[in-house]
């Protein structure tokens, strides 16, 4: 029986990245849990790395080696891109009067999205009432550029 627990244990270490910087648990599918006391996750407060902004203190106090392997699942998972969100979201309150379609389209590369959806994002941009988009928080962005990852 000691076998046994020992190897489910193991199991379930093997489930999980521990990020003790921030105090935290990821498991395979990039779902971040705070990490209990016996080092286990507490499966009743989950958030997604895709929910995680960058300028969180939580992203922000990770050390280099828990950056690292959040960064390396979000990269497994598509999310890298998430980094230049902020860059996307300075562009998209400050000069989007500068770009056209296609040379807002040739900037797909530095925003991490390909360019078709560079068009589709540049073209629903127009699309919002311009009161409502001068309205429009970093947080507001967010949620709105979140359907095009």
């Amino acid at each position: 029986m000691k076998h046994l627990k020992l190897f489910e244990a193991f199991l379930d270490e093997a489930k999980y990245i521990k990020l003790n910087s921030v105090g935290s648990v990821m498991d395979q599918d990039g779902v971040t849990y705070p990490m209990l006391n016996n080092g286990q996750p507490d499966l009743d407060s989950p958030v997604e790395l895709a929910d995680i902004d960058m300028e969180d203190d939580w992203y922000q106090s990770l050390n280099n080696k828990d950056r690292s392997d959040v960064d390396r699942m979000m990269k497994k998972l598509g999310l890298n891109e998430a980094k230049d969100l902020g860059a996307m979201i300075d562009v998209l309150t400050n000069s989007m009067e500068h770009y056209d379609e296609d040379t807002f389209m040739d900037a797909s590369d530095e925003f991490g999205y390909d360019a078709e959806t560079m068009k589709e994002i540049f073209n629903d941009y127009w699309s919002i009432d311009a009161k409502k988009r001068m309205g429009f928080d970093d947080s507001d962005w967010k949620k709105w550029l979140k359907s095009y990852k």
